[in-house]
């Protein structure tokens, strides 16, 4: 199987990412976008993919290298591999099919291979048109992901120029509606999990995840699954904030139970 986790920044993507690449069954790579140029030919899909995704001034594609020194250089050997294994389908434009094989030939031991990226989020109704693609989406309460968001926008992403349009409460409350929408109109061909559900009751959550993927659901770890992040805007966001957060985004909010 073929796998994207996605959802808003801030909403428990990489802690799932980290739960499910704990299970000997899956490897997912971590911001490579490698579904995202799908229906193009070899030569730009390459071309796309060695513009290294360029993470909080991080490269981490690959959860196998861990030492930040060599990250740069052992992501581009990551991706040069990667292209290598997928270059025996240079002779027509590149799925996700073909994706999916050149990331079993890496991770050969893997029943579930993919990618987590929030930014698939943009693209999802065309990358779930794919029958070879399954996705996740996490979602998690608009007040803490709104207070989590601006907390690192003011600090480890303040020289990102795509957070300048995104660093008011405003911004990030008509965004997370926006994604929320986007997942209902994929309702039925993706996996939904709600982020305090998963912090909560990571078992249950994460034994039903493994039935839906088809791999064992006792081999996921929970020893890494805290619930302390739910409720942390009330000393994040300004009451001004708040409001603006309400005002834009209440009705959703009320929809999923986070507000009555």
């Amino acid at each position: 199987m073929a796998l994207i986790i996605t959802g808003h920044d801030r909403s428990g993507t990489t802690l799932l990412r980290k739960l499910i690449n704990q299970h000997p069954e899956m490897a997912i790579t971590d911001e490579f976008g490698s579904f995202s140029p799908t229906g193009l030919s070899y030569r730009k899909y390459g071309r796309r993919m060695l513009r290294w995704r360029h993470v909080q001034n991080r490269y981490l594609f690959d959860n196998d290298y861990t030492n930040r020194k060599l990250r740069r250089y052992s992501n581009l050997l990551f991706n040069t591999t990667f292209l290598l294994r997928l270059f025996e389908y240079r002779r027509s434009k590149i799925t996700a099919a073909s994706v999916e094989a050149a990331l079993h030939k890496m991770y050969p031991q893997s029943k579930v291979v993919g990618d987590k990226r929030t930014h698939y989020m943009t693209d999802l109704n065309r990358l779930l048109s794919s029958d070879d693609l399954s996705g996740i989406i996490i979602y998690r309460d608009c007040r803490d992901v709104t207070s989590s968001f601006l907390t690192r926008a003011k600090a480890d992403w303040k020289n990102s120029e795509w957070v300048m349009k995104m660093n008011t409460a405003a911004a990030v409350a008509r965004r997370w509606v926006k994604y929320i929408e986007v997942m209902e109109q994929a309702q039925g061909r993706l996996y939904t999990i709600r982020y305090e559900d998963l912090v909560q009751e990571p078992q249950a959550e994460l034994a039903a995840l493994g039935t839906w993927l088809g791999v064992a659901p006792d081999g996921f770890s929970c020893s890494d699954v805290r619930a302390n992040g739910i409720g942390k805007y009330r000393k994040g966001l300004t009451e001004d904030e708040l409001n603006e957060v309400l005002e834009i985004a209440g009705p959703t909010m009320a929809r999923y139970g986070y507000i009555q």
